[in-house]
């Protein structure tokens, strides 16, 4: 995720760490990271209203920040290893991208243990008592990165932990999907499997699909399989960008005008539900408003490239996964010290602790165990291939 000029081998982020020479680094699209991931934030952490408000609507389609994140992360990857062809390095990529989410993904779970542990002691209650057995898979499925394939294993520990279950898949698709966008006939067959993906999906989910589907649908609305179309739509959308390198005389208009798409239509979906799924109509405006932010103009000047917001953007992975519990913590602190503390104090001091929390990790344990564990394998393949 970090970069330099002339560097590049980003993950799901439009930061890069090193490792294709050549490749410009696009910083605007790690800053607006951060606004995805704090939208996540707000839809776990704000309290609920009801009836519902258009401000209390927005936030209660946070999850679609994720959508932005899968979008972003096709793009991005496709937008890094998607020259020459799309051939990619299957083992190096796959071990990049290891190094990339899993070291802060195991401390994101090491921090949640306690939340865990009050959970497993409150299965008594009715709803969702957490057994021994499915305790042990949803243990076992998390530190595996599989959770999200079984519905009562998904939100069990470090529930936002189930979107990179999502990505694990993606990524060990993309070094396949990538060569379908390295041109426009193969673009068009990736662009109508991706379209078909999204269509099942809203048949899926709407009246006319037989009771039985959609009840699959909805229980395991977080699988993989079911969003692989949003991540696609991000990797067709790079191979766009890649065979155009558009440069955008008006992409602060078009920025402007489709977040402001963006944000209407969250409120509107929030109290008016559409039949078809949110995330199937807020993915191609994020595929729009990434395109015009990577093809702008001046791609290294304005307000998304200043440092602390680049900064916010880099640690947005570690404000995502280790939001949840922090929040559950927090409240406890406040129920315990302080219960009488209005909610606009206890937001406040959560917003605070989860980005020092955040950029802390970011700065001394993400980076660092991502640069110590990518030295270990090419000295392993320095080894392994001799002199």
């Amino acid at each position: 995720m970090k970069s330099r000029h002339g560097q590049a081998e980003a993950g799901a982020s439009g930061r890069a760490a090193p490792a294709h020479a050549g490749v410009a680094t696009l910083p605007k699209l790690t800053s607006l990271r951060f606004f995805a991931a704090f939208w996540v934030l707000g839809f776990h952490a704000l309290p609920r209203t009801a009836p519902p408000n258009a401000w209390a609507a927005f936030w209660n389609l946070g999850w679609l920040g994720v959508t932005f994140f899968f979008v972003l992360s096709g793009f991005i990857l496709t937008y890094t290893y998607g020259r020459d062809g799309g051939k990619v390095d299957r083992r190096r990529f796959w071990f990049a991208r290891f190094a990339r989410v899993y070291p802060l993904y195991l401390f994101a779970l090491a921090f949640a243990v306690p939340r865990l542990v009050h959970d497993v002691r409150d299965a008594g209650s009715a709803t969702g008592a957490i057994g021994g057995a499915r305790l042990a898979g949803a243990i076992f499925s998390s530190l595996t990165m599989m959770q999200s394939w079984f519905s009562s294993y998904v939100c069990v520990w470090n529930c936002p932990s189930w979107s990179l279950s999502d990505e694990a898949l993606f990524y060990a698709l993309f070094p396949f999907a990538v060569l379908l966008a390295a041109t426009r006939n193969r673009r068009a067959v990736l662009l109508a499997l991706t379209l078909g993906g999204m269509a099942l999906v809203a048949w899926g989910s709407s009246s006319a699909a037989p009771p039985e589907v959609s009840k699959v649908l909805a229980d395991a609305s977080l699988n993989p399989l079911l969003r692989l179309p949003e991540f696609l739509v991000g990797v067709w959308l790079g191979g766009v960008f890649l065979a155009r390198r558009p440069v955008l005389s008006i992409a602060s208009i078009v920025v402007t005008l489709t977040t402001l798409v963006l944000i209407a239509y969250a409120c509107w979906a929030g109290l008016h539900p559409l039949p078809v799924p949110p995330q199937l109509m807020a993915a191609p405006l994020f595929a729009i408003l990434i395109y015009a932010v990577a093809g702008s103009r001046d791609p290294n000047g304005g307000l998304l490239t200043a440092a602390p917001l680049v900064l916010l953007g880099e640690a947005s992975y570690a404000l995502y996964m280790l939001h949840g519990p922090l929040h559950g913590y927090v409240l406890a602190m406040f129920n315990r010290v302080a219960p009488s503390t209005p909610d606009g104090v206890r937001f406040s001091v959560y917003v605070i602790a989860a980005l020092i929390l955040a950029i802390a990790s970011y700065t001394w344990l993400e980076r660092p165990a991502r640069a110590w564990l990518r030295a270990r394998f090419d000295r392993s393949l320095a080894t392994a291939n001799g002199p």
